[in-house]
């Protein structure tokens, strides 16, 4: 029988923090200089915009064993609920868990044009379930009694969770902001990804043919 061996996979992201956000002439300032600590803005709108985090882990070891990777669960864990004011009225989280790169035109479907559509990444979007191993979001509007403070309104999690051979796991934290006005601010903070998976050793004709999807699926991309 194939021996099954267990694993902690942890990635760190950072928290983007955000002011002077001007929705009509579509500018916005990071807090405190201009570090953005791997943050990129990939969509603004007359009343959005879109901010990306990409990284991945590291699999090439087990790729080089010739190990398959069975994903068990994933934990994303954040150190502070999310906060927002002035003209900011709606915040919407996304993350991602996939075999490969997901690109900007994947993250901002036609339908994002009405600002906060959830990506249909694993539904009706570039990335099928088979590539997106997990992915949650959260929808959160501004609070009408306390400054600062969002009131989640919705939330849900999917994923194929299928077995991979590829020599990345691949990280996307998505933040999609909506408002008006030119005084909005926002800020999201780090975020622990904690994976647990199994690796294990399977038939030559079985793994050769799984890495071989697997690079077909990444179409050469990183």
């Amino acid at each position: 029988m194939p021996e099954f061996e267990a694993h902690q996979l942890i990635k760190q992201i950072p928290g983007v923090h955000v002011i002077d956000i001007d929705f009509a002439s579509q500018t916005s300032t990071f807090m405190g200089g201009t570090s953005s600590e791997g943050w990129e803005i990939i969509q603004e709108g007359a009343n959005h915009q879109t901010w990306v985090w990409r990284g991945y882990i590291d699999l090439a070891g087990w790729t080089k064993d010739e190990l398959t990777n069975f994903i068990q669960t994933v934990d994303v864990q954040r150190s502070f609920p999310t906060t927002a004011a002035n003209g900011v009225t709606n915040v919407f989280e996304y993350d991602f868990v996939s075999s490969r790169k997901i690109s900007d035109a994947e993250l901002l479907p036609p339908t994002l044009g009405v600002p906060g559509f959830l990506p249909m990444l694993g539904f009706d979007g570039g990335v099928d379930i088979m590539q997106l191993i997990y992915g949650e979001w959260i929808s959160q509007s501004q609070s009408a009694a306390e400054t600062f403070t969002l009131v989640t309104t919705a939330a849900d999690s999917f994923g194929g969770g299928s077995p991979i051979a590829t020599d990345k796991l691949h990280i996307t934290r998505l933040i999609s902001v909506l408002g008006a006005g030119d005084s909005g601010t926002f800020s999201v903070y780090p975020v622990n990804y904690v994976i647990n998976s199994i690796t294990t050793e399977e038939k030559d004709l079985v793994w050769m043919e799984r890495l071989r999807r697997s690079y077909v699926i990444q179409g050469g991309a990183d």
